[in-house]
C-alpha cells in the first residue's frame, strides 16, 4: 500500500483593478511559497494603471473583462471573481477531456 499523499493540484484566481502598486509584492509572494500553484489568473476588470503590463512579466495568465460575452452588467472583483472562475472550470475540462 502506497502511503503518500498526493500533492494537491492549485489554481489562484487573482481580481484586479489598478494593483499595479500590489501586484508584484503579491506576485513575489506566490513565487517564494513551497507548494506552487499549477496555475495563476489574473482577471483584469478594466485597470487604468500599468496592472496587466506588470502582471504580465510573471508565469500567469491574464484574462481582461472586455474579453467576454454578455456580462456588461457585471462589474468590479465580482465580476472578475466570475470571470476567472470560468476560465478556471474551462480548464478543468481541459484536464479531464470534457
Amino acid at each position: 500500500m502506497d502511503d503518500t499523499v498526493p500533492i494537491p493540484t492549485i489554481s489562484i484566481i487573482i481580481p484586479v483593478r489598478n494593483e499595479e502598486k500590489n501586484i508584484v509584492n503579491l506576485l513575489d509572494t506566490l513565487n517564494r511559497q513551497s507548494l506552487q500553484p499549477q496555475q495563476v489568473i489574473i482577471v483584469d476588470d478594466e485597470s487604468t494603471d500599468h496592472t496587466v503590463e506588470v502582471a504580465s512579466k510573471y508565469n500567469v495568465e491574464i484574462k481582461i473583462k472586455n474579453q467576454t460575452q454578455n456580462e456588461e452588467e457585471l462589474v468590479g472583483k465580482t465580476a472578475a471573481c466570475y470571470r476567472g472562475g470560468n476560465r478556471r472550470n474551462r480548464g478543468v475540462d481541459d484536464i479531464y477531456g470534457r
